[in-house]
């Protein structure tokens, strides 16, 4: 069965057990692993199906990766929190596309002169910080105790584990 939404999608192999699936396998040994970043408190396992292996090929492209869960499930207590789980992410997703949060996060990127993967945590973290805090007001604090842009990636990544730890400890 699976279960889409225009958010995210849900394939569910059977109802005999109670089991989150991390790693999808074909017949042909092809393979497939989901992001897992959901807290579900299931046991993890891997799965055997070329109807799963194609429904998880199919599913990314149209959700990306992190949206979408493979599971077996015969409570469906289960099922109904990893939705709502989905649901907060994809809000989270959505503030995501904020084009002055792009901009910010563009500006600062560069002027740290990150790597694609440190860029990459920075946007999500602004992202985080944005539900519970002003990116902008936190970014010109930054801005005020140091100069930028940097003369190289170690200043970078300095100032960003600065920005990093702001952010996480807040």
């Amino acid at each position: 069965m699976i279960i889409e939404t225009s958010l995210y999608g849900i394939y569910v192999h059977s109802r005999d057990r109670n089991v989150i699936y991390n790693r999808i396998l074909s017949t042909e040994g092809d393979c497939f692993y989901p992001d897992m970043l959901l807290e579900s408190g299931l046991p993890e396992d891997y799965l055997i199906s070329d109807e799963a292996y194609e429904a998880a090929v199919s599913m990314s492209k149209k959700y990306g990766t992190a949206f979408c869960i493979f599971m077996s499930v015969c409570d469906s207590r289960y099922l109904n929190d990893i939705k709502a789980s989905l649901q907060k992410m994809s809000s989270l997703a959505e503030l995501s596309r904020n084009p002055s949060l792009d901009a910010l996060w563009e500006k600062i990127s560069a002027d740290l002169s990150l790597s694609a993967t440190m860029k990459s945590s920075l946007k999500w973290l602004l992202t985080y910080y944005s539900l519970i805090g002003d990116p902008d007001a936190l970014i010109s604090e930054i801005r005020s105790h140091n100069e930028l842009p940097v003369n190289n990636k170690k200043e970078g990544k300095r100032i960003y584990e600065q920005i990093r730890q702001r952010i996480l400890c807040t």
